[in-house]
């Protein structure tokens, strides 16, 4: 999961629904020295880097005490109906520093605050609780003698007893228990745990046995039982539960499974979790575990078990993939074939473990992968396995025979006659190459005087890298298709190690740094007898993650330096392989998703992207020219892109990991004919383009497109965030796009991009607006479209990208192309319910200039519409004050031209780049039309913190359509 760390290495608090979906993620951090995080009904306290704050269930800070801390997540307590904290708080007024025991409402309003001297002796406490009748129980020992000390308190703040009990001395409190008229705790030393029993005045009623130190690790949870006794559980194998009488007899122990760790509950019963065996789906995850010691409930998390990973992928020029695939730490790996239709055509479960740097090679008949069975050096071994590829059918294992225990990389190069060939390494020392013949039979291993940590195989060639940014320890090295090493530059290589790439000849492109001034590259091309042909330094600085070579030039990827709005500025340069002349230069702009990876398809070079989506851009190898842009979504927070090939046809596969929350992360192969290709060119100057568009992997943001034939103008609304992720409305912005006079049978459109800023929520006076920058709007289809932006001024000024679009829903008019035929509109529906399809568009508040809906109407469907508004007044929260809300709803219900909606709130993305599932309801919206260009919206806002300065706001708008009624 991608989100913004407010401060290197600080933890972060998130919001998770029950399906693992990230909700918000909060942007204060916290503090990670104390782990204080409570839930309650409304939200969660946790304890900031210099604050105790509460976030609501939407993220948004609610309730924040400066200067207060909780050093110890055991000494904090939370009322979950009402919202109120308790805890050991230490607070500094004035340099000074006093602790006490304090008591918080929902709203941070210290209720009392309790001195920390029991029986004149300053405790330092060690356990907090809630009683069920509101009392806060507090346990400790004496800072000056190490007797034990409790104190209760009442819900107002009087102290009902403190108590010292000189018989616990040397023991703090590890666990606490209540019920009414008595107090469970457990206390521990050194050596052991006791189980100790507190009666309604806090006297020692008496002293148990429970447990060793290192059965209770770190602690034994206990839970008081409902017949008057208290259970503990022991954590070390064989788990235990453990109970006491009222009396404090021992009852049988009752046996447990296996857990790792396990807490109580506020149900009154324990919740444990299990330590299942990696891989194992089936496992037993978690219990639910009563007093009695009875499993009231298991649970099993197969997303959380067995993270897909693909070892090694190759793809062949027919279309078809080939994948070494498996769960992580899975004891079986599975190798397959998949067609160009992307069906399974066989798959073959190895019959040796795969651990980690698998490697892998094909020819016309076989297909061999190499990987490593542990870990671990000392149980690691590599084995070689080879299938017929036409059917997957296995025609030989072997291992290879291996010096080394930390023989970490190897390769692997299966040639034209059928032989094998494995190169492995020693760590930076020496590397061995094993032969195998067509049928498995070995050779004796030779000595290759070449380390290397990274290896490209490339007909019959392997080339062997090590890279590193110092000079005196990089290596290039080249073996042939004999197994013959052509030459190794083992301690003479004058360069860094940034990135390379190997040719069919055996020519290899190397990109390094210069010592000294790691910032500026320098190109090389070395050919297959060990020759460096040319070196071409690169003018600017920047990264090379990627090359690619075809027989006359060299083509590579750079990153320049990370701009402020955390995006790399790219270009492509093509140098000559016959004396590295650059040829030409692209610029790319700064793609949310930075690219990593190349593809020569036909004529053009495609270049990949890992981000918040899969980046696809397309270059002509011969002029340079960008022809075409697009990106997409892989149904996580993340795509990172690995591996990636073109077919004979021009068409791309690309393999990529979506990732989220919890160790989820899905493998996937995209495929696509012509990425990014141009095609048949829509027309901009029609309604069949009209309606709400967003970006599939930019969920939270999107446009709503209205073409307005009186004046040929096309007006698009857009509503996103700031270039700061912020969990609050603060990081909400909303732009206008418009573009006037727009030419007859136009295919693109240049759009102003303007930001309003100053108004005020449904009130005057009206806000100013002003052009940051220009759009460009085409389209791939009807229902697919481009928005390249550039920002020239304001908060995101130089900012520059595209916005991959595509229809929220279908489009409800005729859709025109560029050569005169026309696509019915697929949404197209009679009117229904008072609503017809042509009602959809710009609607403004003439009371108030600037503010307004932007309606999308499928009658019987979806009500979709974006409202663009302010902050109310006196409320400003960003320098714009701008705000805005969707009301979203079905139409299937709607009678007379009236539907009642609900206002949706959504905060937490980040402009063109992070997605946010933050959408909360902060009230209800009843939009009645009055005629086809008038409309009525009465709002009402709940009352609750969640709708924040709304709440309680109710009203009318009083709406206009621009442009009138539409034919």
């Amino acid at each position: 999961m991608q989100t913004d760390v407010p401060e290197a290495g600080s933890p972060v608090l998130q919001r998770v629904s029950a399906a693992g979906e990230v909700l918000w993620t909060s942007t204060d951090p916290v503090a990670f020295t104390s782990g204080m995080v409570r839930p309650v009904r409304d939200g969660v306290w946790f304890q900031g880097s210099n604050a105790l704050i509460r976030l609501g269930l939407d993220g948004v800070k609610q309730a924040e005490v400066a200067g207060a801390h909780i050093y110890n997540a055991n000494l904090a307590a939370v009322d979950l109906a009402s919202g109120k904290l308790a805890g050991v708080v230490h607070t500094t007024v004035n340099g000074q520093e006093s602790v006490s025991l304090a008591q918080y409402d929902r709203a941070g309003k210290r209720l009392w605050s309790v001195s920390t001297i029991v029986g004149g002796q300053l405790v330092t406490f060690d356990q907090l609780r809630w009683t069920a009748d509101g009392d806060l129980i507090a346990l400790g020992h004496s800072s000056t003698d190490g007797a034990g000390a409790a104190i209760r308190i009442s819900a107002t703040g009087s102290v009902r007893w403190a108590k010292l009990y000189p018989g616990l001395q040397g023991r703090s409190f590890s666990a606490v228990a209540a019920q009414p008229g008595s107090v469970f705790a457990t206390a521990a030393n050194a050596a052991d745990h006791v189980m100790v029993k507190l009666d309604s005045a806090g006297e020692l009623s008496w002293v148990r046995p429970l447990a060793t130190v290192a059965e209770c690790q770190p602690e034994c949870p206990i839970v008081a039982s409902s017949d008057g006794g208290v259970a503990a559980m022991t954590i070390t194998a064989p788990a235990q539960l453990r109970r006491l009488d009222r009396a404090g007899t021992a009852l049988p122990a009752v046996a447990l499974p296996e857990i790792a760790h396990a807490v109580a509950t506020a149900d009154g019963r324990f919740a444990a979790g299990a330590n299942p065996a990696p891989g194992d789906a089936e496992a037993v995850d978690a219990y639910r575990i009563d007093t009695s010691g009875q499993v009231v409930a298991t649970y099993r998390r197969p997303h959380m078990q067995g993270r897909s990973q693909v070892w090694w992928m190759s793809f062949d020029d027919a279309g078809n993939t080939y994948a070494l695939h498996g769960p992580f730490g899975t004891t079986k790996a599975t190798l397959a074939r998949i067609d160009p239709d992307g069906q399974v055509l066989w798959q073959r479960e190895l019959d040796t473990p795969v651990a980690e740097f698998a490697s892998g090679s094909r020819s016309t008949d076989r297909l061999c992968v190499t990987a490593a069975t542990s870990t671990s050096d000392a149980n690691r071994t590599i084995q070689l396995h080879c299938f017929r590829t036409a059917d997957g059918a296995a025609l030989w294992s072997r291992e290879v025979a291996r010096p080394f225990d930390d023989a970490y990389y190897h390769s692997t190069s299966v040639h034209p006659n059928g032989s094998v060939y494995v190169n492995y390494m020693h760590y930076m020392l020496t590397s061995k190459l094993q032969k195998f013949a067509a049928d498995g039979t070995p050779a004796p291993a030779q000595d290759i005087d070449a380390p290397f940590n990274d290896a490209l195989e490339v007909n019959g060639f392997t080339a062997l890298w090590q890279g590193f940014e110092q000079p005196a320890r990089s290596s290039l090295a080249l073996v042939d298709s004999t197994g013959r090493l052509r030459y190794s530059t083992r301690g003479t290589f004058s360069r860094g190690f940034n990135s390379w790439a190997l040719a069919e000849d055996g020519s290899i492109a190397v990109i390094g740094g210069i010592p000294g001034y790691h910032t500026v590259k320098v190109v090389q091309l070395w050919d297959a007898n060990g020759r460096n042909l040319w070196e071409t330094p690169l003018p600017g600085p920047g990264y090379i993650p990627k090359v690619v070579m075809d027989r006359e030039n060299i083509y590579l990827v750079n990153a320049g330096f990370y701009s402020e709005h955390g995006r790399y500025a790219h270009s492509l340069w093509c140098l000559s392989r016959a004396d590295g002349a650059i040829r030409w230069k692209t610029d790319l702009g700064q793609p949310a998703s930075a690219i990593v990876a190349a593809v020569l398809a036909g004529d053009d070079i495609v270049l990949l992207g890992t981000g918040p989506s899969i980046g696809i851009q397309r270059v002509n190898r011969q002029s340079g020219q960008l022809v075409g842009e697009r990106n997409v979504g892989c149904g996580g927070s993340r795509c990172l892109t690995f591996y990636a090939g073109a077919d004979r046809n021009g068409g791309i596969r690309v393999q990529s990991r979506s990732e989220q929350l919890g160790g989820r992360a899905r493998q996937t192969v995209y495929y696509s004919s012509r990425p990014a290709a141009p095609v048949s060119p829509i027309r901009v100057d029609q309604a069949g383009i009209a309606g709400a568009w967003w970006s599939t992997y930019g969920n939270g943001e999107g446009l709503v497109l209205d073409w307005l034939p009186d004046s040929r103008t096309l007006f698009m609304p857009w509503f996103t965030y700031g270039t700061t992720r912020v969990n609050h409305p603060s990081g909400q912005r909303w732009y206008t796009l418009s573009a006037g006079a727009v030419a007859e049978a136009a295919t693109s459109v240049e759009m102003a991009i303007n930001e309003s800023a100053g108004g005020q929520f449904t009130a005057g006076p009206a806000g100013t607006t002003t052009r940051v920058g220009t759009a460009t709007l085409t389209f791939d289809s009807c229902d697919k479209a481009s928005l390249r932006y550039r920002f020239d001024t304001g908060e995101k000024a130089g900012l520059s990208g595209v916005l991959s679009l595509d229809r929220l829903a279908a489009a409800s008019a005729d859709c025109l192309m560029a050569d005169g035929t026309t696509r019915p509109g697929t949404g197209l529906q009679p009117p229904a319910g008072g609503f017809d399809s042509r009602m959809g568009g710009t609607w403004y508040d003439p009371g108030n200039s600037g503010q307004g809906l932007q309606l999308a109407i499928q009658p019987g469907g979806v009500l979709f519409a974006p409202w663009f508004t302010y902050d109310p007044a006196g409320t400003a929260n960003d320098p714009t004050r701008q705000h805005w809300f969707v009301l979203s709803g079905s139409l299937a219900q709607s009678s007379g031209g009236r539907v009642t909606v609900p206002i949706v709130q959504a905060v937490g993305g980040k402009f063109d780049s992070v997605p946010t599932s933050n959408f909360t309801v902060v009230g209800s919206a009843t939009l009645a039309m009055q005629a086809c260009d008038r409309a009525k919206l009465d709002y009402r806002f709940d009352s609750g913190e969640l709708a924040g300065p709304y709440a309680g706001k109710t009203g009318t708008v009083n709406l206009v359509k621009v442009g009138g009624c539409a034919p």
